[in-house]
């Protein structure tokens, strides 16, 4: 299961250092017309709270995303248990799989 964390864990890592390596030589198509946009913040402070709120969103839809994917993991693993038992195999885990 850390294999699987680190993996995932390590993809945005591994595609900054992909993009220092093999920087891109044309013009992007999406970076010319971003714009900041103006909040109705007047202080620093209200602005971190309000940056914070919305991320309370994202951060809570990242961790239903990780649970669902732990426990699709763990029915995966227990119909492949349920099939290793029926062909006299009990001990077949997709960890044996993979490994």
């Amino acid at each position: 299961m850390h294999m699987l964390t680190a993996t995932f864990m390590s993809a945005p890592a591994s595609l900054a250092i992909a993009k220092i390596f093999w920087p891109e030589k044309e013009i992007s198509k999406s970076n010319h017309d971003l714009k900041l946009i103006k909040g109705e913040n007047k202080y620093m402070l209200e602005a971190a709270s309000q940056g914070a709120s919305c991320a309370v969103g994202v951060v809570a839809n990242i961790i239903s995303n990780i649970i669902v994917f732990a426990t699709q993991l763990a029915v995966f693993d227990a119909i492949l248990s349920w099939l290793g038992g029926m062909f006299d195999c009990p001990q077949l885990s997709f960890s044996l799989i993979c490994s």
